[in-house]
């Protein structure tokens, strides 16, 4: 496979027993919906309200992936136009080609159904052995998903069930910036900056890290510096952005996000104002 995406080989061996292909079969569709939220969370910081419940349930609004795919590209075309982020628009894209790889995948699993391996040609040492296995694989009438001899295109086995399920897993932490392997791809919601001094306040504030990054990646968006704001300020603006029930209406645009929140924010806590650059 040249992408983790890509189609896994034919199986030549089933699984022992049906409940176990059912089993991995539930676990690949139930890991795919984490990687939709996930995706929903990026909707959310693109039209930028992060985590905010209304804006992820307007991802949620098209009725197929693919629709809810181009509603992020919309949102995403308007929140980078002037923007100088040229690297972030590349990863973010990237996101989206793969999204679309790995969704075809999802929808060959969601639609397939588990039967005796016998009847399926690529699972020879069945065959062979006449031995009682499963797997699973497109019913007969979905004629897309056979060649023109009459076989499917695809099979899947616990074992091939189980290594896409880590292929989503790897996927949604490219998504949410929980990723930690050495060679895997930057995450596209990485804290903007990367200041020792800055982490460790997220460490003493117990600040979410996925909510922290999302303000520093914002910031970077707005064309502010974390050193253009005060240690005081960011770490009282954190502390509002986190703090439990509490609404941040003032995300509501993508346009200067930032410079926004941190103004009202400061303003309704009645500390200084943050100071800018001319060019933010």
């Amino acid at each position: 496979m040249s992408n983790p995406w890509d189609s896994s080989p034919l199986p030549r061996r089933g699984d022992d027993s049906a409940s176990t292909t059912h089993e991995w079969f539930g676990r690949a569709v139930g890991q795919w919906v984490h990687v939709e939220f996930q995706m929903a969370l990026l909707y959310s910081l693109l039209v930028g309200s992060p985590r905010m419940g209304e804006a992820v349930k307007e991802f949620g609004a098209g009725v197929t992936f693919k629709q809810r795919l181009d509603r992020l590209r919309l949102k995403a075309a308007g929140f980078f136009e002037g923007r100088d982020l040229q690297r972030l628009r590349t990863e973010f894209e990237a996101i989206c080609v793969a999204a679309e790889g790995f969704a075809k995948r999802r929808n060959e699993i969601a639609y397939s159904v588990v039967f005796p391996s016998v009847f399926l040609p690529s699972f020879i040492e069945d065959r062979i052995g006449g031995f009682d296995r499963w797997a699973l694989a497109p019913p007969y009438y979905s004629l897309k998903d056979f060649d023109d001899q009459g076989f499917p295109k695809y099979a899947y086995t616990s074992r091939e069930l189980n290594a896409l399920v880590d292929r989503f897993a790897e996927f949604k932490k490219r998504i949410d910036g929980d990723c930690t392997a050495r060679r895997s791809p930057r995450p596209l919601m990485e804290r903007a900056s990367s200041s020792p001094t800055l982490r460790r306040s997220d460490e003493r504030l117990g600040v979410d890290p996925l909510l922290g990054g999302q303000i520093g990646f914002l910031g970077h968006v707005a064309g502010i510096r974390a050193e253009q704001t005060s240690h005081r300020a960011r770490r009282r603006l954190e502390r509002v952005v986190v703090r439990k029930g509490m609404p941040v209406d003032v995300l509501s645009g993508t346009q200067l996000i930032l410079v926004k929140l941190v103004s009202d924010a400061l303003h309704r806590l009645d500390i200084r104002t943050v100071r800018c650059s001319d060019n933010s």
